[in-house]
């Protein structure tokens, strides 16, 4: 393992930790700005991706371990959308605050043991990509993107101005 890819996988890994602490309290909802964190690490990613994997074409076994990979994304990251709480915040009137409590916490388990198997596992089915730690912060994009906007759809203020 370089120091790059132990820097990536350290850097997902404190990103993990900090969207679960902040999963199990109540934090400021704020539709417009639920998409930045997705997009910079998606971005971040992909980057890390392209710089650090060799210029071969993909292989089906590459397509379809990420395709698994970023389906068990969207799945977690549709559970957390849903398991998203909300209330008023009790310190600025008017302004909402969410939660997804410990079972949302605990589907990011289900990520990393999924990013995890397939990166010890990908390269010896012949997937080269599939250990490439920047394909962590694509998964962590996918995740947060999806809860974001299936959070924004159920949040309360979006039910208020859509009526």
């Amino acid at each position: 393992m370089t120091m790059q890819m132990l820097g990536m996988a350290v850097l997902a890994l404190a990103v993990v930790a900090l969207l679960i602490w902040r999963q199990l309290r109540w934090t400021r909802f704020d539709a417009a700005r639920a998409l930045r964190l997705p997009l910079v690490l998606g971005a971040l990613g992909l980057v890390e991706v392209t710089t650090s994997t060799k210029t071969r074409a993909l292989t089906a076994v590459d397509l379809t371990l990420l395709a698994a990979e970023l389906a068990v994304a969207l799945a977690v990251g549709a559970g957390m959308g849903r398991l998203t709480v909300f209330r008023l915040s009790p310190t600025a009137p008017g302004r909402w605050q969410t939660r997804t409590g410990w079972l949302g916490a605990a589907l990011w388990l289900v990520l990393i043991v999924v990013r995890v198997g397939i990166s010890a596992a990908g390269p010896a089915l012949g997937a080269h990509i599939a250990a490439a730690s920047g394909l962590s912060l694509v998964l962590l994009a996918a995740t947060r993107g999806t809860t974001a906007l299936i959070a924004r759809t159920r949040a309360p203020q979006a039910a208020l101005l859509s009526a």
